[in-house]
């Protein structure tokens, strides 16, 4: 009995010391303070034009970092929603974006809630995209993806490879092609997962004879071309 006794003292000595681990992460002990898969709805008043308030969506990636338009992908994890606002506000400054920005945060969806398991872009992926000033200025474009072939369609840019990105990293493959592509120097983009491929009410695959298509057509807003109702079509 006298040889056992140290080892169930350092036995007993490693249990504690791993439950003191366990309890130390605070974003699992308080509800309130955001998790890593967290859906997360960001709102900065004035980013696309005077009197805007555009809204946008991301959930909070492997790292614990949120994507916010302009400003990259900041680590909120384990602050409350006042307290990771007041940072996404300070970075704007920051960078000199805006000189008094007006940010919200509200949770959309609660990891713990969530259908989708947190992981990079795959395929058959269901994203949901909002892209600013692409077809006017300070007009949002919102569209919806399905990553085929490791890719997506967008607007005025053609197939971009998405597959194996997080959404952060994705948003900003966009950005890069619509600057190298001189569309938009300083775009505000958001991206988020809204489906897995698991999940899809569709069959994926190739377009088939009898699938239903849904299509969208926006005229190009450009200097010198203005499409108006008013205006007669020749």
């Amino acid at each position: 009995m006298t040889r056992s006794t140290p080892a169930l003292a350092t036995w007993l000595i490693v249990a504690s010391v791993a439950l003191v681990a366990r309890a130390a992460d605070p974003a699992q002990l308080d509800p309130t303070l955001l998790k890593k898969g967290d859906l997360i709805a960001v709102t900065v008043a004035g980013l696309a034009g005077p009197d805007s308030h555009p809204q946008f969506r991301a959930h909070v990636g492997a790292k614990g970092e949120l994507p916010v338009p302009r400003i990259g992908a900041p680590k909120i994890e384990g602050k409350t929603l006042d307290q990771a606002a007041r940072q996404i506000a300070v970075e704007f400054q920051r960078l000199n974006i805006l000189p008094n920005p007006v940010v919200t945060l509200r949770l959309v969806e609660p990891a713990d809630r969530s259908k989708l398991k947190l992981r990079p872009i795959a395929e058959g992926d269901l994203l949901s995209l909002v892209i600013y000033d692409m077809m006017s200025p300070g007009v949002p474009t919102r569209f919806d993806a399905r990553v085929t072939d490791g890719a997506i369609g967008v607007p005025l840019l053609g197939a971009l490879r998405v597959v194996d990105l997080t959404e952060a990293d994705a948003i900003e493959a966009i950005r890069k092609r619509l600057r190298g592509a001189h569309l938009i120097a300083e775009s505000v983009v958001s991206l988020h997962r809204a489906q897995s491929a698991d999940q899809a009410d569709v069959k994926l695959g190739p377009i088939a004879r009898g699938d239903v298509l849904r299509i969208g057509i926006a005229s190009l807003d450009a200097p010198g071309r203005r499409d108006r109702p008013d205006r007669p079509r020749r």
